[in-house]
């Protein structure tokens, strides 16, 4: 097809000895701990595809499946006594993620995109209590590059999606840091 279609596609496996994983201490602000999970393992398939049309129309999509787990490990917790982490899913790992996006660019040098990017449920602790529902994030940029000079005009997260970047265990609550709300700007580049 003239190179006009690319493909990548991976497919992984990683068999995980001695883990270790970072832990918020209940209570303590900004207080972490470091613990060694023993074994787990994450395995997965990604797969990228990308079209261009002799148009100046770029299409995009790509999506990602990760199944994670604990193997092995029994920890002694000061709070519960032995707890059992084994069959627990790894923390901060999503189990599916996706993306779309399509680029409009003209030969004099305006472009428009969109993107659509979207996180499957995942868990920020080891424990799996504490969990991000699924969302997705809507970003467009649209603007004129030349040979010296670039003017864009961006907006992320166009429909405010609430989400979390991070959850910690806080005394029985959970304190989080939000994910970025709806952003607007504008990016100028000048090349001398």
């Amino acid at each position: 097809m003239d190179n006009r279609l690319k493909a990548n596609l991976s497919v992984f496996y990683i068999d995980i000895e001695d883990k270790q994983v970072t832990e918020y201490v209940p209570g303590v602000m900004g207080a972490r701990k470091i613990k060694n999970a023993a074994e787990a393992h994450s395995q997965g398939v990604e797969l990228e595809v990308q079209a261009s049309t002799p148009i100046g129309l770029d299409l995009i999509a790509g999506v990602g499946y990760m199944d994670t787990e604990i193997d092995k490990w029994t920890a002694t917790e000061a709070d519960f006594g032995q707890y059992e982490y084994s069959g627990k899913d790894l923390p901060n790992a999503p189990e599916y993620t996706y993306n779309l996006g399509a680029q409009y660019r003209m030969a004099c040098g305006f472009f428009g995109r969109v993107d659509l990017l979207g996180v499957g449920d995942f868990y920020f602790d080891t424990k799996n209590d504490i969990k991000q529902s699924a969302y997705q994030l809507v970003n467009l940029r649209i603007g004129y590059e030349s040979r010296h000079y670039d003017i864009i005009l961006w907006a992320k997260n166009v429909f405010d999606e609430k989400y979390a970047k991070r959850k910690v265990d806080w005394g029985g609550d959970q304190l989080g840091q939000d994910g970025d709300p709806r952003m607007f700007g504008v990016k100028a580049t000048y090349r001398f």
